[in-house]
């Protein structure tokens, strides 16, 4: 877990009901995000990348800090790639040497680079306030942007389907791109429909938006060329900040309020089964088999909840004095 100003925690959920934490490393600056790599852990510590050695998870050993030239927000590795995005822009480090890390490519960007995913070498962006945009993430020592949507809103989350991009923007709805031809993406269609879209899932031929004050949204991508909001579960007092989608059930992390489940077995009419009150704010949620585990910032912390029974979801354990958790990967 990066955990704000603490740094990185590692517990051990091998017993849901009873989380153990095995390892920490205090850390200079803000960890904000983390991905694992065999025994390296890559944190983007908004001053810089750490590079982890987590071989044994109960001493995590710090090998590297690495200087980067902007705010750190988000890392994703892929093979011997690092690439992260920052305030000013994303980055590409070759990590051959994880001791080493070499700096192989830039990319500015106008906006905030909010959200970079990777595959096969093709980068997908999410810029706050400049849109969208492809990236050859293989190029040095400049990535070289195949092609660029600019799109009303600030972008700040994506899910991708194979040729599509789904995007979701916090004043300009859910709008979604065809990157078949990465150097010509295009919008293909947008649904703007008053909200603020905090997070997108993808299943099958819906899309879920969390969707901030207006709720949970269900939309009918089966056209993508015509998306159709089909259902929809407002939450007007309490927000609707992250959510996870496993099978007919949502889960939604809807802040002071803690975590709501959902029944989306008929899409048209999404109905709330049960809400557990949560110590803290609710921001981010995943569900793995019986088990979801919610942050809820610096109060709250991380909540593990047994969520077997759709109806009556079980607080089981909380871990506080987290510092400001905000989204976590399970």
């Amino acid at each position: 877990l990066a955990d704000d100003d603490l740094g990185l925690l590692v517990y051990d959920v091998t017993a849901p009901t009873a989380p153990t934490l095995i390892g920490f490393l205090s850390t200079a600056g803000w960890s904000l995000d983390v991905h694992v790599s065999g025994d390296i852990a890559y944190v983007a510590n908004r001053v810089g990348l750490l590079v982890i050695d987590v071989t044994e998870p109960e001493l995590p050993k710090q090998l590297l800090f690495h200087d980067t030239p902007g705010y750190a927000r988000h890392v994703y590795s892929e093979g011997l790639k690092v690439h992260m995005a920052l305030l000013t822009g994303a980055i590409s480090l070759d990590v051959t040497a994880p001791t080493a890390p070499t700096l192989s490519a830039t990319l500015p960007t106008q906006g905030l680079a909010c959200e970079l995913i990777v595959d096969e070498g093709i980068g997908y962006l999410a810029e706050y306030r400049a849109g969208f945009s492809v990236i050859d993430a293989n190029q040095e020592p400049l990535m070289e942007v195949m092609g660029s949507v600019l799109t009303p809103g600030s972008a700040v989350d994506l899910a991708r389907d194979d040729a599509l991009i789904y995007l979701a923007t916090l004043d300009a709805g859910l709008r979604i791109i065809d990157v078949s031809a990465p150097d010509a993406p295009f919008e293909i269609a947008s649904l703007d429909d008053r909200g603020h879209g905090h997070r997108v899932h993808r299943q099958g031929e819906l899309a879920f938006v969390a969707d901030g004050l207006s709720g949970l949204q269900v939309i009918d991508v089966s056209a993508p060329d015509a998306p159709t909001p089909i259902g929809r579960l407002d939450t007007p007092t309490r927000g609707t900040w992250g959510l996870d989608v496993v099978g007919d059930r949502g889960y939604l992390a809807q802040g002071t309020e803690g975590l709501t489940i959902a029944d989306l077995s008929t899409p048209e009419n999404p109905a709330a089964l049960s809400t557990l009150v949560l110590e803290g704010d609710a921001r981010d949620v995943q569900v793995i088999g019986p088990t979801a585990y919610v942050v809820a910032g610096e109060l709250g912390g991380l909540h593990i909840v047994d969520v077997t029974l759709s109806e009556a979801p079980t607080s089981v354990a909380q871990l506080g004095d987290l510092g400001d958790a905000q989204s976590l990967h399970v």
